[in-house]
């Protein structure tokens, strides 16, 4: 089981370059066999634009979590407790294995797609798909350039 996030072109980016090796949430998924989440970049991009594999998820204050995170938080501490304002949980999915996607335009490539609130569950064979055709991009870039 996957995940497709929902984050801003400037926190996808940050991640895609390891400047953000903290994702942040006040709510976390439930099915702990989560392994792989995807990137889906807000507008103005509206495209998915790689993935990461979850290393695990840190739960304790938000002040606790900002103390073991901030190095690579990859976001202000004061906007970080701005999205935590009169929370007393938060959650930091620890990233690892970054990879990034010549962009996927879901609209064209799934049915109905609508983008995730927060987050979504996606199975493995979107993984699969998405593979394939970050394999089949950067072939086809690495030949025709």
């Amino acid at each position: 089981m996957n995940i497709l996030l929902s984050l801003k072109p400037k926190y996808a980016e940050a991640i895609l370059s390891g400047k953000k090796r903290y994702e942040f949430r006040r709510a976390i998924f439930k099915q702990p066999s989560v392994k792989k989440a995807y990137i889906y970049s807000t507008a103005p991009i509206g495209k998915i634009v790689g993935s990461f594999t979850i290393d695990k998820v840190l739960v304790d204050s938000p002040q606790r979590i900002w103390q073991k995170c901030k190095k690579y938080a990859g976001i202000t501490v004061e906007a970080f407790f701005a999205y935590y304002h009169g929370c007393e949980k938060a959650f930091a999915i620890k990233i690892r294995k970054v990879e990034r996607f010549i962009p996927i335009n879901p609209y064209s490539r799934i049915k109905n797609f609508r983008p995730p609130q927060s987050f979504c569950y996606v199975g493995d064979s979107l993984f699969q798909e998405f593979s394939l055709l970050r394999w089949i991009s950067e072939t086809f870039e690495l030949k025709t350039s």
